[in-house]
Order: structure tokens, then C-alpha cells, then sequence
């Protein structure tokens, strides 16, 4: 069987299985990698992966099963095990499968990996690394690039592909100066190609010139109370907590959601907008329709501090009665601010520059608490000394109110373009 016609293959299994409504989705993926091992290459390899998601809806009944690989016994098996799956479920009149759109095909970024690139570029990213930044070893590392080939095809119609590719570099490093040695620091971005050099992607630079810092820190005595400045990728962890799950349909459904009567009004401070933006091609992380089947468009979440939108599946929508997004979130953007990084520290009288948090998952309110990981003290607009383990607390949804700036300067990863933000009134705990 051609692994185009696999697909179909599926949707007849499900039907020939007793579903009345049934929907498959198909991921075919292809990962060409490079490693580095206590700073030298040692491995190039190539795996290759494919799996699907069966899924059945009757009369209001789901069931979901998840194959690996395309054996024909294990999907006829996987669509029984669906059907039965929803027999034995609750009726929910919410459920039901993608409504039928326009047959439709998507590619974007490249098909082939350049292996001959890859090697080169590694190589002189490590050289470059050797040069600028003698005290750090790069403990592993890896230059990888991905081919993943998606199709959504069920019984209402139904039926898109996308075909994509790019690459993705992520490094694990600390820095060591006369028997000292740094905390352990993980960085990644995806790269739509190799035109520039490894060391230019992201904000990898900087992190090695902290992690050099970091070898003497220093312990922060008491607590206080003070301003944050959190690096580019460091917003991942609070931006989440906002996209991820109180705008998703796990906290808007039971109505835990801080913002579920929010919609429309205001959440954060006028300078912060935050976008969605799958379709960009500035992200390598971008796709093309949702999990559930509908065709993605990019949207605004926060405008200008207002709550635009919820992040719903079609699901989450018909359960809360509130309208489904526009995509599954991801590919985050913050608009850039009107100030310089450096004059974003000059107005902190007394605070931290956070390049990386290690924390739980915040409460279903926000509150949030872990270790500033990697950072500095700041004090009277100057950063002064490299911290260690200090504890920062705070709640996420307050943290959006008190935003005293966000910077001009923005970091791509390809999943995310960010600016460095600067919040106050987080607590401060050293020893």
C-alpha cells in the first residue's frame, strides 16, 4: 500500500467497523539528525516514524484510538477498538467530527535536509564557540532537520494535507572556570534553512556569555519584592499558562478559568498584544489545520491588553457556547515595545534579569512559584552580580497588569518570537 493511499485505507476500516461519523488524522514524519557529544560530532541518522489517530463519533458517543506505524492487522484492530470505545462512552451531543470544508493541499519550507550544511555548520559552531566562549562545554547538542507529511481525512468530506519542513538546533552547555562550574543550561530555535551561522540563531550568544558569568554566583540574602525582567525564551513557562490552559477549553469548560467571562475586556496592560500566527513563515513551527480538522487562520489573542479570544477546539466552542478559535495557539508573537533592553534594566531599582524558570505548574489562579535559574541581580538600573538558586513567586494574570515595559529588541525560535518583558511586584526570596 502507498503510504498516500494509507489515509483512506483507515476511514474504510473505521466505517467497515460500524462508525457512523468517523475522522482519521495521519502523521508521516522523517528526522534526519546530527549529534554532538561532549563537544565533537558523533552521530548523523535518520528515523522515520508514522502513526494515526482513529476517531468515531455516534450519536454523540466518541471514541478515540491512537496506531503506531501502517501495519493494515493493526489499524483494522485499532478501528474495532474505536468503535467499541464509543459504545462504551457517554453521549455527549458536544462531540462530533470536523464539518466538511474545501479539499485542500499545504507545503511550505523545504523537502530535503543539506546534510553537507548541516556538517559545516556545526562544525563552525563549535570552532565559533571554542573562540568566544572558551569556559563553555557543550555537553550534547544536536542539528536536526524534520519532514513531517500531515493529512486530516474523515466521512463529512473532509480531506487536507500538509507537507512541511525545517530545522531545528538544541544544545545543552555549562560553563567551567578553575574548577567551578556553571548550572546545567538548555537552549533550542527552529530554523526554516542554514543560511546564517548557528551562533547567530536565537539568543544563544547571550546565554553563553551568562553562563561564563556564572561560574562564581553569588547567594541573594532576604526577601523582597521587586521588579523581573524575563528573557525571550524564559516567557514560554507565563505564556503558557495563559494559552495553554486558562484560554484552552480544559479550564473555559468547568468555567476555572481566571478569564472566562473576560472575553472583550481588559487583562493586561495597554502595551502588550500577543498573536497567533501559525500561517507565518517566520515560524518553523507553523501548520496548516487543527488537530480536529479545520483550516487554521492566525488571530489575535490580546490586543493592546484586551482579551480577543478564547483558544477553543471545536469541542471546547460547542460545550461552552462560546465561538472556536481560530487555531490550535502555538507560534506565539508579542509585539516589540518602544524601548531598549537597556533601558528596560535602567528603570529596575531593585530586581532580576531571569533568563531560564524551573517551576510546578501554576495553580488554575496563576500563582506560580520555582527557582530563577541562571540569573542576575539588578540593582539601581545595573546589573550587578550572577545569583544563585533564588526563589521567585508571584501570579500570572496580576504579572500582565504591572508590565513596566517591554523591549524593541525580539527573539525568534520558530515557535515563538518574543521580546524581553519587564513585570513588577514578583517576590524575591534568597537566603
Amino acid at each position: 500500500m502507498l503510504i498516500q493511499d494509507f489515509p483512506e485505507f483507515c476511514l474504510r476500516e473505521l466505517l467497515g467497523a460500524g462508525a457512523k461519523k468517523a475522522q482519521c488524522y495521519f502523521t508521516d514524519i522523517e528526522k534526519h539528525e546530527l549529534n554532538v557529544e561532549i563537544g565533537e560530532l558523533s552521530l548523523l541518522r535518520t528515523m522515520c516514524s508514522s502513526s494515526v489517530r482513529l476517531e468515531v463519533v455516534n450519536n454523540g458517543r466518541r471514541g478515540v484510538v491512537s496506531v503506531s506505524g501502517t501495519v493494515p492487522g493493526d489499524i483494522a484492530a485499532g478501528a474495532k477498538a474505536a468503535v467499541a470505545a464509543s459504545k462504551a462512552a457517554l453521549p455527549d451531543k458536544s462531540w462530533d467530527i470536523a464539518a466538511r470544508q474545501p479539499a485542500q493541499r499545504f507545503s511550505n519550507g523545504l523537502i530535503l535536509p543539506d546534510k553537507e550544511k548541516m556538517c559545516s555548520r556545526v562544525l563552525e559552531f563549535l570552532k565559533e564557540t571554542r573562540k568566544q566562549y572558551p569556559k563553555i562545554r557543550i555537553r550534547d547538542a544536536a542539528l536536526e532537520f524534520t519532514k513531517k507529511s500531515e493529512r486530516v481525512l474523515n466521512s463529512d468530506g473532509v480531506d487536507m494535507v500538509s507537507v512541511y519542513g525545517a530545522y531545528k538546533l538544541s544544545v545543552n552547555f555549562a560553563a567551567q572556570d578553575n574548577g567551578k562550574s556553571s548550572s546545567i543550561n538548555y537552549f533550542s530555535v527552529g530554523l526554516p534553512d542554514l543560511s546564517r551561522p548557528l551562533m547567530q540563531c536565537g539568543s544563544l550568544g547571550v546565554l553563553f556569555q551568562h553562563a561564563e558569568r556564572h561560574t562564581h554566583p553569588s547567594p541573594l540574602k532576604g526577601k523582597f519584592s521587586g521588579d523581573i525582567v524575563v528573557m525571550p525564551h524564559c516567557l514560554d513557562y507565563f505564556v503558557e499558562f495563559v494559552c495553554g490552559q486558562a484560554l484552552s477549553s480544559k479550564m473555559i469548560i468547568p468555567g476555572t478559568s481566571v478569564y472566562r467571562n473576560k472575553c472583550g475586556k481588559k487583562i493586561a496592560c495597554e502595551n502588550l498584544t500577543l498573536r497567533s500566527v501559525p500561517l507565518s513563515h517566520e515560524m518553523s513551527d507553523g501548520y496548516y489545520f487543527t488537530q480536529d480538522g479545520y483550516k487554521v487562520a492566525n488571530t489575535v489573542i490580546v490586543e493592546k491588553g484586551m482579551l480577543k479570544s478564547f483558544l477553543l477546539d471545536s469541542y471546547g466552542a460547542r460545550k461552552s457556547g462560546l465561538t472556536r478559535a481560530a487555531n490550535d495557539g502555538g507560534c506565539l508573537t508579542i509585539d516589540p515595545g518602544s524601548e531598549r533592553l537597556v533601558d528596560l534594566i535602567r528603570k529596575v531599582k531593585k530586581g532580576l534579569l531571569i533568563p531560564r524558570f524551573s517551576g510546578a505548574a501554576p495553580s488554575e489562579a496563576g500563582d506560580f512559584s520555582g527557582v530563577a535559574k541562571n540569573s542576575f541581580y539588578i540593582e539601581n538600573g545595573k546589573i550587578r552580580y550572577p545569583i544563585s538558586e533564588t526563589m521567585v513567586s508571584g501570579n500570572i494574570p496580576d504579572m500582565l497588569k504591572r508590565i513596566n515595559g517591554i523591549s524593541s529588541e525580539r527573539v525568534n525560535l520558530g515557535r515563538s518570537e518574543f521580546p524581553w518583558i519587564s513585570f513588577s511586584g514578583a517576590v524575591v526570596s534568597g537566603k
